[in-house]
């Protein structure tokens, strides 16, 4: 029996609304491309890159985070050859040790996409746990590089490299008591089946189930609806759920033998649209019996919507992130509207669909004729940029190129430019292929624009608030 330190480094899709990352989203939402590990009996170490064989483009966000390149992951191995190189390297009934939760079960999950056997990571142990129960109860969980300084160890590589980053746990392992780890180890990640919660040390049991088809048949599935007693396993009698805010359900469960027990479920939606929920279960203690009163006065209260003071506007033809854009409005609560001409009427989830006539300016007008100061849209059109600025808006294209009043006048000259060059009979070189990077360019500035309007909005209405007190005073 071997102890490996084991940890990771995997790609996820530049785009997550692609057809690609919806069919995987919730079988393969992640593909390893770099494996480390470290053996502590006798310090040997393994490491491989694998090569992208689902999800083709290497995100540039994890290639900064971890220095793998293109040419890495196209010069690596397949991640089957590389399993069983490393299943070698484990040898016989290992136990593998992580820091964090993630790293295995995302293994099983890359195993299972593979139809390779799982059953070797079965016995595994988060030394992040271990070196807080020991080391730092009393504070929240640490990161990594926290354990490395707390025993001033010698730091010479980066982090966030696979072998780097499973030798620096290694040697924070020298100073963990393992054996006696492993005897106390919580409860609930003796049964762990998913990614776990730091928050949840008091839990009884704590388990992931991912993939529901609709909101009814998840809380009608006896996995999430009916709780077995965790010390027992027998049946319990449950309470009617509560609902205390979206995405969360609470009940509490009796056990004839052992007690209450009180059950939280959470819930998100995937990204092709089914759902998966989280459970966990806890001791209906003194501590707990105020969490789920305090759920019930909130299930209670009327609940009013909550949504941006602002609203986004998407000139939809031709526009080629309007599922990323819907994606991150979506998040952040912000109501939206796709504007087309009726040749390229279409439906999005997550916006409403406004149709106009055929026609050049058919679409401008109608969202210059809505726009409020504050609301957000997304044009490739100057014209329609200047008149949105006009208005108060924020503007931006689909390369994540901001509109502003200083850079208006040029672009506006250069539209003008072309225009003339093709009434001559000239040619104007059309658009490049658009690129992964460019997607990524208007993801981020697209959010940091919505941070911006949210902050704006927070300041008019402080300011509103101001003014009104000192009138009233």
């Amino acid at each position: 029996m071997s102890m490996i330190v084991l940890d990771m480094e995997w790609n996820q899709p530049v785009n997550p609304d692609s057809s690609l990352a919806v069919k995987l989203c919730t079988v393969l939402p992640f593909e390893i491309i770099q494996i480390g590990a470290v053996r502590l009996e006798d310090g040997a170490r393994f490491k491989a890159t694998c090569c992208l064989q689902q999800y083709k483009v290497l995100s540039p966000r994890i290639s900064r985070l971890t220095g793998i390149s293109r040419q890495d992951v196209k010069n690596g191995e397949r991640f089957q050859d590389a399993m069983d190189r490393f299943r070698a390297f484990c040898g016989e009934d290992p136990i593998l040790l992580t820091w964090g939760f993630n790293d295995i079960p995302i293994l099983r999950q890359n195993l299972s996409f593979y139809g390779l056997d799982t059953a070797f990571t079965d016995r595994n142990y988060n030394l992040q746990i271990m070196f807080h129960l020991q080391h730092d109860p009393e504070s929240p969980m640490r990161g990594l590089s926290f354990a490395v300084d707390f025993f001033q160890l010698q730091v010479e590589d980066s982090y966030h490299d696979g072998l780097n980053d499973a030798a620096y746990t290694a040697a924070v392992a020298a100073h963990i008591d393992i054996p006696k780890g492993i005897a106390e180890y919580p409860d609930y990640l003796k049964h762990f089946e998913g990614d776990g919660d730091p928050a949840f040390l008091d839990c009884l049991r704590y388990a992931n189930y991912t993939r529901f088809e609709s909101f009814e048949s998840m809380i009608a599935d006896r996995r999430i609806r009916v709780c077995d007693c965790p010390h027992c396993g027998g049946e319990t009698e449950s309470t009617d759920p509560i609902y205390p805010e979206a995405g969360r359900m609470v009940y509490t469960c009796k056990c004839p033998a052992h007690g209450e027990f009180l059950v939280r479920v959470s819930f998100k939606r995937n990204r092709d649209d089914s759902l998966r929920a989280s459970r966990a279960v806890f001791p209906l203690d003194e501590a707990h019996q105020a969490q789920y009163k305090k759920a019930v006065e909130k299930a209670a209260k009327p609940r009013k919507e909550k949504k941006a003071p602002f609203t986004l506007y998407i000139d939809a033809d031709g526009c080629p992130v309007i599922n990323q854009a819907l994606s991150a409005a979506t998040k952040r609560r912000v109501p939206a509207f796709l504007i087309c001409d009726t040749a390229h009427a279409f439906s999005r989830r997550g916006a409403e669909t406004i149709t106009v006539d055929k026609g050049a300016d058919s679409a401008d007008f109608t969202i210059v004729g809505k726009l409020q100061p504050g609301d957000l849209v997304i044009t490739q059109d100057y014209g329609l940029a200047a008149m949105c600025l006009s208005r108060g808006a924020r503007v931006i294209d689909q390369n994540g190129m901001r509109y502003t009043a200083e850079n208006m006048d040029g672009l506006l000259a250069s539209r003008a430019e072309a225009a003339k060059i093709r009434r001559s009979g000239g040619r104007i070189k059309g658009p490049a292929k658009r690129t992964a990077q460019q997607n990524e360019a208007f993801m981020q500035a697209f959010q940091d624009m919505i941070q911006e309007a949210y902050e704006a909005a927070k300041a008019a209405k402080e300011a509103a608030k101001a003014a009104k007190e000192a009138e009233n005073g």
